[in-house]
């Protein structure tokens, strides 16, 4: 199993109505001075299948610690490249959620790569550290171990319906679902679903594509 160091992410879900300009605006803010002085790494997604929910892109900016928040911030508040991209966002897009996350394991290929597909898995977990161990035990098992990407654990810092995060990543759409499928089939999930059923309760599974990472 790969535990890697804990990744901070700062994450905000938002309607765009023009993607291409959207996307150009952003690549014109990591390339500018104040983009590469925020310190973070930028990935954006776009929603493939989301519920109820009106967002149709996921912005995640991914830094090292908590520090790089307040890094990010500080470069906010004075760059003059911030205020540029918040204008040419404005009138295209609107934000409909944000949050903190933090990684709590990884498990398979360190991070999703432009083009991966993710299944995104919200949940409600009660007892943390009870179901990160049933969740380490079911990707040991034979039918789980070989992951097509990534799989990620996270938990998120905001008091709310979710605050847990599982993150399947793989390079297409039909690997990525043969996978789960192969999963939920095999009796290891069958005794973790038993493990984590009073524990965990699943709030939403949605499909996200990486569409750009900077």
């Amino acid at each position: 199993m790969n535990t890697v160091s804990a990744e901070f992410n700062f994450y905000t879900e938002n309607v765009v109505s023009a993607p291409m300009e959207y996307e150009a605006a952003l690549d014109r803010w990591m390339q500018s001075d104040g983009g590469k002085a925020s310190g973070y790494g930028l990935t954006l997604f776009s929603v493939t299948s989301n519920g109820s929910t009106p967002a149709t892109h996921v912005l995640v900016a991914q830094m090292e610690s908590y520090k790089g928040v307040d890094k990010m911030q500080s470069v906010a508040a004075q760059s003059a490249d911030w205020n540029t991209l918040q204008n040419a966002l404005s009138p295209i897009s609107r934000r409909y959620t944000e949050g903190h996350a933090q990684e709590l394991m990884t498990f398979g290929r360190a991070s999703w790569k432009e083009g991966d597909h993710l299944a995104a898995i919200a949940m409600q977990v009660r007892d943390q550290a009870s179901y990160q161990k049933a969740f380490a035990k079911l990707l040991s098992s034979p039918t789980a171990n070989k992951p097509p990407g990534m799989i990620r654990l996270m938990k998120t810092l905001e008091a709310g319906q979710v605050t847990h995060y599982v993150l399947v990543s793989a390079s297409s759409f039909a690997e990525l679902n043969h996978y789960l499928d192969d999963v939920r089939a095999a009796e290891e999930f069958t005794r973790f679903e038993q493990q984590v059923t009073a524990n965990r309760k699943l709030v939403a599974v949605r499909y996200i594509k990486v569409q750009k990472v900077w």
